[in-house]
């Protein structure tokens, strides 16, 4: 699986979510059992703070000045 890593400036919330989807899928040594507690979008709520990044994207000219959608959403894809 390929996780697809652009590097634009915004902490997108659906790639953390997606993120912890690909994690609760993966195998890993020792108790993950809070890995198959995680709600993903909760997750991403919980750790990911736009606020700040969305003022600086005000003060550079936009989301469209970084090539982004004004309303920074994104379907995120995974390849496997």
């Amino acid at each position: 699986m390929r996780i697809d890593f652009q590097p634009y400036p915004y902490p997108y919330p659906s790639y953390m979510a997606r993120l912890v989807l690909a994690l609760q899928e993966t195998q890993v040594e020792g108790d993950t059992a809070f890995l198959r507690k995680l709600t993903p979008d909760l997750a991403a709520r919980d750790l990911v703070d736009e606020g700040l990044v969305r003022e600086a994207l005000a003060q550079m000219g936009g989301p469209r000045a970084f090539g982004q959608p004004e309303d920074l959403q994104r379907q995120e894809v995974i390849e496997p």
